[in-house]
């Protein structure tokens, strides 16, 4: 189980999924199953991405991406 998650919104999935996309990409520990996008509320736009990680280096890093992709509401947890 990954103990680090950083999380952000953005305000459609398109960006989200570009962000997901390049984490992935990375040489990184990151895997399909630990990046989620979803839905904050029906029928909008904005949805919320989750990458869970395994060290805070790989969670700072992430939250450059969210804030890179212009992911907002950027939060991390350890």
């Amino acid at each position: 189980m990954k103990l680090h998650t950083a999380s952000g919104v953005f305000e459609n999935i398109a960006k989200a999924e570009d962000a997901k996309e390049y984490l992935l990409a990375q040489e990184l520990e990151f895997t399909d199953g630990d990046i989620i996008i979803t839905t904050l509320t029906p029928g909008e736009e904005n949805v919320l991405l989750k990458a869970h990680a395994d060290s805070p280096r790989e969670m700072q890093e992430a939250v450059d991406v969210i804030r890179n992709y212009g992911g907002v509401d950027i939060n991390m947890t350890a």
